[in-house]
């Protein structure tokens, strides 16, 4: 479980001392999604909760300021941060941005919100809310502030947020459909 992967990761930062590279390398451990191991009595990762989309994200190495961070990120932000980091040049036409400014400590912010969905869902995250829209079902919305475990939907008594989450995911969709 986790002791194995903690093993795994130290063998991989040994070799990388061993052979001269920790100095230059930088490590990346994430995953692509949680597991919802009962959370909402579900069993299973294609749910838009928090226990299935929120995913651990460790960036470390030279130029890499030690801490943790709320910054919202997605995955997809990954490839632009470590392009970047590398020193090269950014690619055209990607919905996806760098992070490098939060890593380095230069900045506490990254997105307003992310974005996810799946075939029959689309959710959208802020630092403070989450919109789930299920098709054919009722809209989700939650205050992770004072409901983290997202178990009071209180979408009947906002709509406004729900209006501000769908006009920021039709610009989202309109400005990534044409970069």
């Amino acid at each position: 479980k986790i002791e194995l992967i903690d093993q795994q990761i130290g063998l991989i930062l040994s070799a990388l001392e061993d052979k001269g590279f920790a100095d230059n390398t930088i490590v990346v451990f994430s995953s692509d999604h949680g597991e919802q191991a009962g959370d909402h009595g579900l069993y299973q990762k294609h749910v838009a909760y928090e226990s299935s989309l929120r995913v651990p994200l460790i960036v470390a190495g030279p130029g890499i300021k030690p801490g943790s961070s709320d910054a919202l990120v997605e995955l997809s932000d990954l490839n632009p941060t470590m392009v970047e980091l590398a020193g090269l040049e950014p690619q055209a036409g990607l919905d996806a941005a760098s992070f490098a400014p939060v890593i380095r400590g230069e900045t506490d912010t990254h997105r307003p919100h992310c974005l996810t969905a799946e075939e029959g869902y689309w959710a959208m995250r802020t630092s403070t809310h989450k919109y789930i829209e299920v098709a054919g079902d009722l809209p989700e919305l939650y205050d992770l502030s004072t409901d983290p475990d997202e178990l009071h939907n209180i979408h009947e008594q906002h709509p406004e947020l729900i209006q501000s989450f769908q006009s920021a995911r039709k610009q989202r969709l309109e400005s990534s459909s044409t970069s």
